[in-house]
């Protein structure tokens, strides 16, 4: 029986294999576990606290980490199919209607997530909160 968690999805996604389509369910999960995937993936692997600067040299391939990292994350303990290259052709060869419903998708996930015990959601207005409050603070 399969139970619907926050932060996880699964999604109907092709893959190719010699020139041919198919498509498989594919779960991604975002959490802690999947960050610390998606840090190990860069070469050579980079810390947690060094993803903000990774994001601001090149976001993109931030994304395709942290989208293999969730589908290992949801498979965890089982044979995950996911790699860099397929998540690639899902961003730069689906319809556009495709990608859209797939980053769609992607992007609720990741911030219904939770990393640390918290949503990243709350993480993400925390920070903005406190930069408000710094850029408050700086008015002369």
């Amino acid at each position: 029986m399969n139970k619907i968690e926050i932060g996880a999805v699964t999604i109907r996604l092709p893959f190719r294999f010699f020139g041919i389509k198919y498509y498989r369910n594919i779960g991604f999960k975002f959490n802690t576990f999947a960050y610390a995937v998606m840090c190990e993936l860069f070469t050579p692997a980079i810390d947690f606290h060094q993803i903000d600067e990774m994001n601001k040299l090149n976001p993109s391939e931030v994304l395709k980490k942290l989208i293999v990292g969730g589908a290992h994350s949801y498979s965890f303990g089982k044979k995950c199919y996911v790699t860099e290259k397929q998540v690639e052709y899902w961003l730069t060869k689906l319809s556009a209607k495709e990608r859209d419903s797939f980053m769609d998708k992607i992007n609720v996930t990741i911030l219904n997530g939770n990393i640390v015990g918290k949503s990243m959601t709350d993480l993400i207005n925390k920070s903005k909160n406190i930069t408000k409050k710094k850029s408050a603070g700086m008015t002369c």
